[in-house]
């Protein structure tokens, strides 16, 4: 949604990995299209160039890993924009440094100039508590009660299990920070940064540290406030956008048309972009739209069902088994948000379809479900929760879409973020 500023029913991707079909017009090529010469770091293993999220930028200036803020490519870029007042680059990079299961590499570091946050754990411990997370991840996200009984966790062991974690995740962005300060100051060094458009966010939040969430330690299968609350920070003080906040919802759909906006492409021969243009909202010319931010859970990933049918794995996914156990597009749950009320449709395994509201204002973490079938707003919002609902239903699979890649490729793909072992 971030590359197409379109939600599924258009591009299709109800999972992951999949190959994105060619027809989709991406941010990258609307960019190549006005001049700009187009590069792509990419480090995350579900999106190689080859599944055809970089449409429009040459093979040769795809490259894999993480952008190097002083290496040879990258400096070559900002070189030629400082001395080319002609030349344009358009370049995405992604991190992926803080994907679960969670790693302790900038653990040490992040404690010697955070001490505070280990509070009374030492960093043995914290490693210690780590590789016990790590190696029952999946089970602790997807089968919480019965892991906690099974590895023997009383709930002093718990909270201090989740205490250590939410250390270890800190720690990983803290080292996010890092890296991509060192960009932004090789941008300023190049004397370039007032005169470029940044945009930062990502694809998801993750849920931590939250012990009432459904799947703790996860992003999948449950429409959680952390998970998509997602960061989306813009920078470009030379196109008029000021420091400030943007005072309403913005969603994933908007992050191409509103770049495409700010650098003065034109979209309008692409109909199909769902998102809507806040440049001008943004630049303080025009109020901020009333939008509905729309989301929904995936359909459930081919490899991990393959994985479920084992009987031993059921230590894994016993409760994610139960609530969705089959691929059927019609187990995804919906959700919409209207400034800070949350609307969500959803159910757990065979029971009855549900409707529940969240004030986020006063009840960031979802924890009372303010449904009342006689309120009009909410039985309104429950009639347009259920349209999306039957859209994206009755979109799935259209002709030219997404296409599955070879089962041993996608194990591959989910076994580099520890989705599947």
């Amino acid at each position: 949604s971030i590359f197409s500023g379109a939600q599924a029913d258009h591009h299709q991707m109800y999972r992951h990995p999949l190959v994105m079909s060619p027809s989709i017009h991406l941010i990258s090529e609307a960019y190549a299209e006005q001049g700009y010469d187009t590069f792509v770091w990419n480090s995350h293993p579900e999106i190689p160039a080859a599944n055809g999220y970089f449409q429009g930028v040459p093979g040769k200036q795809q490259h894999w890993g993480l952008v190097e803020p002083n290496g040879k490519v990258f400096a070559g870029i900002l070189k030629r924009l400082r001395e080319d007042p002609d030349y344009r680059a358009f370049v995405i990079t992604s991190f992926t440094l803080t994907h679960s299961p969670y790693h302790t590499r900038q653990l040490e570091e992040f404690l010697e100039n955070h001490p505070s946050e280990a509070r009374d754990l030492t960093i043995e411990e914290i490693r210690s508590e780590s590789r016990l997370h790590s190696a029952n991840h999946l089970g602790l996200s997807y089968n919480h009660p019965a892991t906690v009984e099974r590895l023997g966790l009383s709930a002093e062991d718990l909270e201090r299990l989740y205490r250590a974690v939410a250390v270890v995740y800190s720690s990983t962005v803290h080292g996010l920070d890092r890296h991509f300060g060192n960009v932004m100051e090789s941008i300023r060094s190049a004397g370039l940064l007032d005169e470029s458009l940044v945009v930062f966010t990502a694809d998801h939040g993750e849920v931590v540290d939250r012990q009432n969430a459904r799947y703790p330690w996860s992003h999948a299968m449950q429409l959680a406030p952390e998970v998509l609350r997602v960061p989306l920070m813009i920078r470009a003080p030379q196109l008029g956008v000021e420091p400030g906040v943007f005072p309403g919802v913005t969603r994933s759909i908007d992050v191409f048309p509103t770049m495409a906006g700010l650098s003065g492409i034109d979209l309008g021969a692409h109909p199909e972009i769902q998102g809507v243009d806040l440049s001008g909202a943004i630049r303080g010319l025009e109020p901020a739209p009333r939008l509905l931010g729309l989301s929904h859970t995936s359909v459930l990933v081919r490899a991990v069902h393959e994985s479920m049918q084992n009987p031993e794995a059921e230590i894994f996914w016993g409760e994610l088994q139960a609530n969705t156990p089959d691929q059927d597009v019609e187990r995804i749950w919906a959700r919409i948000r209207d400034e800070d009320m949350v609307y969500k449709r959803y159910r757990l395994g065979e029971g009855e379809w549900r409707n529940s509201v969240f004030d986020l204002a006063r009840d960031p973490e979802e924890r009372e479900d303010l449904f009342d079938p006689e309120n009009p707003a909410h039985a309104e919002m429950a009639q347009q929760l259920l349209a999306y609902w039957e859209l994206l239903v009755g979109s799935y699979g259209a002709e030219g879409g997404a296409k599955n890649l070879l089962p041993e490729e996608e194990r591959k793909a989910l076994r580099a973020l520890g989705y599947i072992d």
